[in-house]
């Protein structure tokens, strides 16, 4: 179900809900896809379009190149970790590591599938864009342009 698991415990079926939240573009209405103000204190990676659009050709692609689950804080939302990089992947161009948190782009927060998808398409189709990791308990910013 979606936003929902039933469970059965003890002959009992139990079903666990996540609350509904409100879903906005993670690129600002009417803005081109950008760091956001509080990254410029981040780090910059030149990425050559080339490699993302070859390592991004579908999601099958990227799908095989890393493992990406949903992080949790506290039993809420707080990210996607990364895990099982390979080497040569878009994932290892783009300097993330094994444990890596993704936690927001464009300083919105990435809290569901959907907010993940909207990422993928972002890479696929931006300039630019500033990712919020969680590396090792440390909060980074990840600005990357797209040449």
């Amino acid at each position: 179900m979606r936003n929902a698991i039933a469970l059965k415990v003890n002959d009992q079926e139990q079903i666990l809900r996540v609350p509904e939240t409100s879903e906005r573009s993670i690129l600002s209405p009417g803005s081109p896809p950008g760091p956001s103000p509080v990254a410029s204190s981040g780090k910059t990676i030149a990425v050559d379009r080339k490699d993302i659009d070859a390592n991004l050709k579908d999601m099958g692609t990227m799908l095989s190149q890393a493992v990406m689950r949903p992080f949790f804080t506290g039993g809420v939302p707080d990210g996607f970790i990364v895990s099982s990089i390979k080497s040569g992947s878009i994932y290892q161009k783009i300097g993330l590591v094994d444990g890596d948190v993704i936690q927001g782009v464009n300083n919105r927060k990435l809290t569901s599938g959907d907010d993940m998808m909207e990422l993928y398409n972002s890479f696929k189709s931006g300039s630019s864009i500033a990712l919020q990791v969680n590396r090792q308990g440390r909060q980074e910013i990840f600005n990357y342009t797209f040449r």
